[in-house]
Formats: structure tokens, C-alpha cells, sequence
């Protein structure tokens, strides 16, 4: 049920807020190399996150939804393409997006400045 006003109109953010309030939905917590990351429940991503990786680009959606600052030294640690996969497929379950199983892995951002 949508919260409406008196004249028809809704406040999108502030019904969202509720909704997402509501659904209890938690952040996605994980610990690379002894660091901890965190990225938001499936329904505070940005549009633009979503769209990447339903185009099998989160290695685009990742700084988006880590801050790029996180981003950075989990590729800086070291993460594999193998890790990648896994957490894209962890963090795309937990958000609440269906994977198939022969969905793209994500290319690794190049560690040569271009």
C-alpha cells in the first residue's frame, strides 16, 4: 500500500525508507584478508549499480557500491577473478537478483595505468 496525501502524491523516498524498514533487510558484511567490507541491502543500490550488473559488470558496480576507496584496496589486496565471481554471486543472492548459472564473470579492472 502506497502512503499517499490528501492530493494523490507520495513522498518516493520516504515511502522507499519505510518499505526497505519494513523488508529488515541488512547490509552484506564480508572480510577480505582480514579487512572488513560492507555493501548495502539490494534495495539502497543505485539504479546505475543495478543496471551494471544486470549487464555483467560489477566490477563497474562495485566501487558504486563499496565507495572506491574500499573498492580500491580490495583489488589492491589482491582479490582473483575467482574471488570476484564468487562474491558477485554471493552478493547478487543476498541483494535478492537471480543469477543464471553461466552468467559472465566480471573482468578485473587492469593494474596498468592505461
Amino acid at each position: 500500500m502506497t502512503p499517499a496525501s490528501a492530493n494523490g502524491h507520495f513522498d518516493l523516498q520516504a515511502a522507499a525508507k519505510a518499505a526497505a524498514t519494513e523488508a529488515a533487510q541488512r547490509p552484506i558484511a564480508f572480510t577480505y584478508k582480514a579487512e572488513e567490507y560492507e555493501i548495502p541491502p539490494g534495495r539502497d543500490w543505485p539504479v546505475g549499480a543495478v543496471v551494471a550488473v544486470a549487464n555483467g559488470q560489477l566490477a563497474a558496480a562495485l566501487p558504486e557500491l563499496l565507495g572506491a576507496d574500499a573498492y580500491g584496496r580490495l583489488i589492491g589486496a589482491g582479490l582473483t577473478a575467482g574471488e570476484l565471481d564468487f562474491l558477485v554471486r554471493v552478493v547478487t543472492k543476498e541483494a535478492g537478483f537471480d543469477l543464471p548459472a553461466d552468467f559472465p564473470l566480471p573482468a578485473l579492472p587492469s593494474s596498468t595505468p592505461t
